[in-house]
């Protein structure tokens, strides 16, 4: 395995844990929100949910990839990290 995978896959499983942890803080301060503001939040953090589920079962195929296929799994990889990130912005932005 190249450096370059190594550091790839070591990145990944950084920010998965760091977004398990945002998305326990954004379901509290969900429970806070106006009524209004929290039935949005709990629909957008379903979403977000089985999108960062997503983000670890792909990130699981990563690791297990033959060297041929490791560039497919990390276009895949690099896609659902982006989704996450953009619905992480749109819920912070509505809790803000």
């Amino acid at each position: 395995m190249t450096a370059r995978r190594i550091a790839y896959e070591e990145a990944c499983d950084a920010e998965l844990l760091q977004w398990s942890t945002q998305i326990v803080m954004l379901k509290a301060k969900t429970e806070r929100a106006d009524p209004e503001i929290r039935m949005y939040c709990r629909k957008a953090l379903d979403a977000l949910q089985l999108s960062h589920e997503k983000a670890e079962r792909k990130q699981l195929e990563l690791k297990t990839a033959k060297r041929g296929d490791w560039e497919g799994f990390r276009a895949a990889m690099d896609e659902a990290r982006m989704l996450i990130r953009i619905s992480f912005c749109g819920l912070v932005a509505k809790l803000s």
